[in-house]
């Protein structure tokens, strides 16, 4: 039993809980050990090594047999599955024409059973319909019955204050507490209780209104003249708590009533709602028969939810249609056309501008070479030269704007044309300008060739 732990036999998966227990100077600092203790620890590292060595190896093997478990046990269901579908295949080829035939009776019951329902609830909507009717003429009554009682109730009050006691009973109350739940029962404000509640008061007064009570010095006679009203003045103070409390329950009562009208005004509205959409649905099911097709081997049923609603379509005649296509083609081919000839144009205006530029960079030369002549010293012969050559730039300007106005004339948008007429006598301007400043006298001191 010491060796073996207690055991007969060492189990292989035991390896897994089997742990070898360190050393008790493993606490102690490593430079205090001893060779001893230093070959017991070596010893000790080598034992673990070898015992992790044995749990990997044990559960590298463990792995091996589940993965054979794993592909034995996928084999099995593979098998199991196919005999399965074999099967449930000839039990549904078995059942199919069962249930056709079982398909066409239940839909047959089930239209029957269907139309039978919906006249049966029908005419059960009906019934309550007149019945909610009854009651909601006997609430009217009650009401109407509740308001000649208000005024038999309050016939000794003036009129004036009788309407007014009217209008304040008819206005209905947001929310009124009483001490019973029951609205229908005996009313706390009753005769008998208002009876009781002054005999009370009448002997409370009683005991007031005795001469032990009377001030010093006051006569008999004016104490029982104050006693008698303060009495009527304590019996007005409760008549007038008792009808108002009254007045309180009464309108609560109406306002009930009231309140029962409108629930069953509610309730008539839902039943006529409901005879509607009964109604509809007994049409609709009139109309949507349920048709059985036998489908063909290896075809299948979908639900086909891409055709839309055409609940609210309108009917159009083809050849409308075929002439709003002529119309739109005709109306694009017409877009493409001034879409080509705005491109032209646009070509055009292009290389005008090219050309604009070009001519305001000739101008700007001809500027900087009057600017470079001004500054320098010729001769009179030189200057009747320049004077040539500007006369020849001007030549050729007033030309390239004649070829210009010619191209001008061919475009069709006028404020273009116009704005480009301007640009040009702008530029004329300019060079005509130049051109004068050339062909004035020169105011450069005149240098005699023969002298220089």
């Amino acid at each position: 039993d010491d060796m073996m732990g207690g055991m007969l036999e060492v189990k292989k998966e035991d390896i897994l809980k089997m742990d070898i227990p360190p050393p008790a100077f493993i606490s102690k600092p490593e430079h205090i050990w001893t060779d001893e203790e230093k070959k017991i620890f070596r010893d000790y590292e080598k034992k673990v090594k070898k015992l992790n060595e044995e749990k990997e190896n044990y559960r590298m093997s463990l792995e091996d047999e589940l993965e054979k478990l794993e592909a034995s046990i996928q084999e099995t269901t593979q098998n199991f599955d196919e005999t399965v579908h074999k099967l449930s295949e000839k039990k549904v080829k078995l059942e199919m024409v069962i249930y056709q035939e079982e398909l066409k009776i239940v839909n047959l019951v089930y239209a029957l059973m269907l139309d039978e329902e919906l006249g049966t609830r029908e005419n059960g909507l009906r019934n309550f319909l007149m019945k909610k009717e009854k009651e909601k003429v006997s609430c009217h009554l009650k009401c109407s019955n509740v308001e000649s009682s208000f005024a038999r109730e309050f016939a000794d009050i003036p009129a004036d204050l009788l309407e007014e006691l009217l209008q304040l009973y008819r206005t209905p109350v947001k929310e009124t507490v009483l001490d019973t739940a029951n609205p229908y029962g005996k009313c706390l404000g009753s005769a008998e209780d208002n009876k009781g509640a002054l005999t009370l008061l009448m002997k409370a007064m009683d005991e007031l209104d005795s001469p032990e009570h009377m001030p010093d010095g006051l006569d008999l006679s004016i104490w029982e003249s104050f006693c008698l009203a303060r009495r009527e003045k304590m019996e007005n103070e409760e008549l007038v708590k008792w009808k108002s409390k009254t007045l309180a329950e009464m309108q609560d009562f109406l306002q009930r009533r009231v309140d029962d009208s409108d629930v069953i005004d509610s309730d008539i509205e839902g039943i006529f709602q409901e005879l509607t959409w009964l109604r509809e649905e007994k049409k609709k099911l009139q109309l949507n028969l349920t048709i059985q097709f036998l489908l063909k081997q290896e075809q299948v049923e979908l639900e086909n939810t891409e055709i839309p609603e055409y609940s609210d379509a309108i009917l159009i005649s083809k050849s409308i249609i075929e002439e709003l296509n002529r119309d739109i083609m005709a109306q694009g081919e017409e877009k493409i056309a001034s879409m080509v000839e705005y491109k032209d144009f646009s070509k055009k205006i292009f290389q005008l501008e090219w050309e604009h530029r070009k001519m305001r960079m000739q101008i700007e030369d001809l500027q900087q070479k009057a600017r470079d002549i001004v500054s320098l010293i010729i001769s009179k012969d030189r200057q009747l030269v320049i004077r040539n050559q500007g006369f020849a730039a001007t030549n050729r300007f007033f030309k390239s704007s004649t070829v210009i106005s010619f191209k001008v004339k061919g475009l069709k948008c006028p404020h273009l044309v116009s704005h480009r007429n301007n640009i040009i006598s702008a530029q004329g301007t300019k060079i005509e300008h130049s051109y004068r400043s050339l062909t004035e006298p020169c105011s450069l001191p005149f240098v005699d060739p023969v002298a220089e």
